[in-house]
């Protein structure tokens, strides 16, 4: 879940995943229970940026956890599409960073 403003997101709970159940319906049922305006899926891409077979899934996964919860929508803010974990956990180092040198006195 994250917070009003997308800025910071902490975890809610894991949802498990099988061979028999992938996960959709549980995460679709905490979308309606917790009103969720979006769901941010990252994508697992190389370190040479990439894709492979796990952003292939991660694509896939996506696409059957937006079909599960129509209207709302499964990307990543602000509507970039799928983008990699990696540029996220960046980004949000950024932003903490511009936050934090915007509530520095001035010298």
């Amino acid at each position: 879940m994250s917070d009003p403003d997308g800025i910071l997101a902490t975890p809610l709970r894991t949802v498990p995943r099988t061979a028999d159940d992938d996960g959709v319906p549980a995460i679709a049922a905490l979308v309606t229970e917790h009103d969720a305006v979006e769901v941010v899926v990252g994508l697992p891409v190389t370190l040479a940026g990439t894709e492979g077979l796990a952003a292939a899934q991660a694509r896939d996964y996506a696409e059957r956890l937006a079909s599960a919860i129509m209207p709302i929508p499964v990307k990543a803010p602000p509507c970039l599409g799928l983008r990699s974990s990696t540029f996220w956990n960046r980004a949000a180092a950024c932003s903490l960073r511009s936050a934090s040198n915007s509530t520095l006195p001035n010298s």
